[in-house]
């Protein structure tokens, strides 16, 4: 089975279909979360052939998220929106001063603290987690809570 990358619209090949049952049972098993609600269907996971990027989508080709709740609970966990990563020092090598930064599930929006001045002023951070937000706010940074098709439609995808 094959679809379109999400990133680069490259022919991406199916990897493997995830049983919607067994991650259902992780998520209650760990972190006493009900995901049902976001999962309709088994997954299915994806690799492109010409970026190599990694992705799961629903059996329909929409993809699998959270909602404003499922992100608040996660948010409590203190790995899950650490404020260190070692991405965050790689990533940073490929961003200067006049560098527009867009990032999708920002959480405390810690990346921004590795950005330069130049390019903080132009961070958007996109996250559902109020929690998160109230965090990031605290530290000056303001965040957007939106999905990242509904932020780009609206035209805020030219920031």
């Amino acid at each position: 089975m094959q679809t379109k990358c999400i990133l680069c619209g490259g022919k991406s090949n199916l990897l493997e279909k995830v049983s919607k049952q067994i991650i259902k049972n992780l998520y209650l098993e760990r972190f006493s979360i009900d995901i049902d609600r976001f999962m309709p269907d088994d997954l299915y996971y994806y690799s492109c052939e010409e970026c190599d990027l990694r992705f799961f989508t629903n059996l329909d080709g929409s993809f699998p998220g959270g909602d404003e709740a499922f992100y608040n609970v996660l948010n409590k966990l203190d790995w899950y929106y650490s404020l260190e990563k070692s991405e965050y020092e790689y990533v940073k090598t490929f961003i200067n001063e006049d560098s527009k930064v867009l990032e999708v599930g920002c959480g405390k929006a810690a990346f921004c603290e590795y950005l330069p001045n130049g390019a903080k002023k132009n961070y958007v951070g996109l996250e559902f987690s109020t929690d998160a937000i109230k965090q990031a706010q605290s530290r000056g940074i303001s965040i957007k809570q939106a999905f990242v098709e509904d932020y780009a439609e609206s035209g805020g995808g030219a920031i």
